[in-house]
């Protein structure tokens, strides 16, 4: 029952925000409140990207790029989890163009990151997608975001050990454990042990892993 209920808030949420696009307003708070509240429903992947996919649309009608950047960010990351790589690409690459066009840093390094996830996870390109977490990795330390920061080191330290380049692997995850450790977040933490404790165990060193 609850779901169903969310379910018909979502949809009346796409009709407001329908309406107020045929108004003739310059912005729609509706359109992202009907993907949070798909987001809170059973998880339903095909509805899901049905759903956020009709938001996008509004929010490019009514011209609010940063909202349709992060639509698409979405958008990208429901296709990964489908297993539609390409359509996750395409996606996550729009995202990327508009929020490089809008400068905002923060949001190009996370949809850099998911478009690593792709390449690295699912696409078999460990290369490809270092080159992402570079990338990432270089626009946090510009801005000084000291917790994605964290994660970044840490998803370099995994595609380095992709690489089998074992020292630089370790390098980046023992940053990655050093600074989750000091900004006190278990997520991260936890990460890093888990690429070391594999790291350890490709190179043979069972001692170390355990």
């Amino acid at each position: 029952a609850a779901a169903n209920s969310r379910l018909a808030l979502a949809k009346e949420s796409l009709a407001n925000a329908e309406g107020r696009v045929g108004a003739g307003l310059t912005s729609s708070h509706d359109a992202p409140r009907a993907k949070l509240e798909l987001a809170s429903a059973p998880r339903d992947l095909t509805r899901a990207a049905a759903y956020t996919q009709k938001a996008r649309e509004i929010t490019e009608r009514i011209g609010d790029k940063a909202l349709t950047a992060t639509l698409l960010n979405s958008l990208g990351i429901i296709a990964t989890d489908m297993g539609k790589s390409a359509d996750a690409l395409a996606h996550l690459e729009r995202a990327e163009k508009i929020e490089t066009e809008r400068g905002d840093k923060v949001r190009i390094a996370v949809i850099l990151n998911n478009q690593a996830r792709v390449w690295l996870e699912f696409l078999g390109e460990p290369r490809r997608a270092h080159e992402l977490f570079e990338r990432a990795l270089q626009l946090n330390e510009e801005i000084g975001n000291l917790q994605a920061l964290a994660g970044m080191q840490s998803n370099l330290g995994m595609s380095y050990l992709e690489l089998s380049d074992w020292d630089r692997a370790k390098e980046n995850l023992m940053r990655s454990l050093e600074l989750a450790t000091r900004l006190a977040n278990p997520r991260w933490t936890y990460i890093a042990h888990v690429g070391l404790g594999q790291l350890f165990l490709h190179r043979g060193d069972l001692t170390s892993a355990g």
